[in-house]
């Protein structure tokens, strides 16, 4: 068990693998959210920063969100 809770964020676009990892993170004593979508992933990371990230990159639903880097980056996501 985790003596501290780190927040990690769980995105991805398939509901049994964003439960999965709630629930055996949850069991090691971290703080777990869920996004399905990047527009929600970059809310709540806005709203609540994360220690730890765990994002599927071939998520479906991640347009509003481009990785560090891209070409198609622009300044509102930039520093993610």
């Amino acid at each position: 068990m985790v003596a501290f809770s780190k927040r990690v964020l769980v995105v991805d676009d398939e509901p049994i693998v964003c439960d999965s990892y709630q629930r055996v993170l949850r069991e090691e004593g971290y703080n777990v959210s869920v996004a399905t979508t990047g527009r929600d992933a970059l809310e709540q990371c806005r709203s609540s920063p994360v220690d730890v990230m765990l994002l599927d990159l071939k998520c479906r639903t991640l347009m509003a969100w481009k990785s560090p880097g891209s070409s198609s980056s622009n300044s509102r996501t930039s520093r993610w």
